[in-house]
């Protein structure tokens, strides 16, 4: 249970580091605040996860299904405020 734990925290440390450095002022014009919201949020549950072991399948569902239920939200969040980008196709 506990690697488990350990595996599920260590993803989503993973993520958002990665969606963090991604985000980095020199490759991205435009950061949106709840980027750096969904960033936190991943981060904190990744240390949260990978720093306190768990008991029961359950207690590790619980928090990891929180966690991505978090996650989504803020995501819908932040997408929903950003202005919509149209492709357009040369002819």
């Amino acid at each position: 249970m506990f690697l488990l734990g350990l595996w599920t925290g260590f993803g989503l440390l993973l993520r958002g580091f990665t969606m963090a450095v991604s985000m980095m002022p020199s490759s991205v014009v435009h950061v949106v605040a709840y980027d750096d919201l969904l960033n936190a949020v991943i981060v904190s549950a990744g240390l949260f996860m990978t720093a306190f072991p768990f008991s029961s399948l359950g207690q590790l569902a619980s928090v990891a299904g929180l966690a991505l239920m978090l996650t989504g939200l803020v995501e819908t969040v932040g997408v929903s405020r950003r202005p919509s980008r149209t492709v357009r196709t040369e002819s």
